[in-house]
């Protein structure tokens, strides 16, 4: 990953990106096998893919409505035959 990926996804924030490059080589030292050797066809990352995901945010939009939880589930797609 280069410093401009962290730069942006912190929105150009300095003191936010290089949080973000702490965390991430914290998480690569403490679990590196995370990192490496990710096979796509284990029935364990096929499964977690399937179930998707929750998101939950925390955060109120401009009229002052909460927006507590946002479900993502991801649509697996045959792209090969």
């Amino acid at each position: 990953m280069t410093l401009l990926y962290f730069l942006r996804t912190a929105k150009f924030s300095q003191l936010r990106a290089r949080t973000l490059v702490e965390n991430y080589a914290k998480a690569i030292t403490n679990f590196p096998h995370w990192f490496r050797d990710i096979d796509t066809h284990e029935p364990d990352l096929i499964e977690a893919i399937d179930r998707g995901y929750e998101l939950c945010i925390s955060t109120a939009s401009g009229g002052g409505c909460r927006l507590r939880q946002l479900v993502v589930t991801p649509v697996r797609q045959k792209i090969c035959t």
